[in-house]
């Protein structure tokens, strides 16, 4: 049973990936902001990667399974401020930023937060969700 699950989950996690993606392009209509957009998304995907490498985090089942949440998440904040730069036209860019960025940067704070909440669970899976460093066992 444990083999077809972990078997499953690579697709499963790209699956997730491309209809983040194919969202994207359909709420941009196909726009090239979209690309800015995935842009992003591809980005916090390499920065978090690279910090899993560095800090020596392995991925467990329910790792997995949090990453689907962590593209819709992560592609959320690049909607807003694109979305927000397309309204404003071209120089507003400082104008997105302030008018946006304060609720992009709480959104994400909360977020990292709720993350972090899950370090202090007495279940070792649960807490894995928020913080397990190889080195940490």
């Amino acid at each position: 049973m444990w083999a077809s699950v972990i078997a499953a989950i690579p697709p499963a996690v790209s699956v997730s990936f491309l209809t983040t993606a194919l969202v994207v392009l359909i709420a941009f209509r196909l726009h090239r902001a979209s690309l800015l957009v995935l842009a992003a998304l591809l980005v916090g995907i390499g920065w978090l990667g690279g910090l899993f490498a560095l800090m020596h985090i392995r991925l467990n089942f329910l790792n997995f399974i949090a990453l689907p949440i962590t593209f819709g998440i992560g592609v959320d904040y690049a909607v807003n401020v694109v979305q927000r730069y397309l309204i404003e036209g071209n120089g507003g860019a400082v104008r997105t930023i302030r008018e946006t960025g304060g609720a992009v940067v709480l959104c994400s704070l909360t977020t990292t937060l709720g993350y972090l909440a899950l370090v202090s669970s007495i279940n070792f899976a649960v807490r894995s969700l928020g913080w397990q460093p190889s080195w940490a066992k």
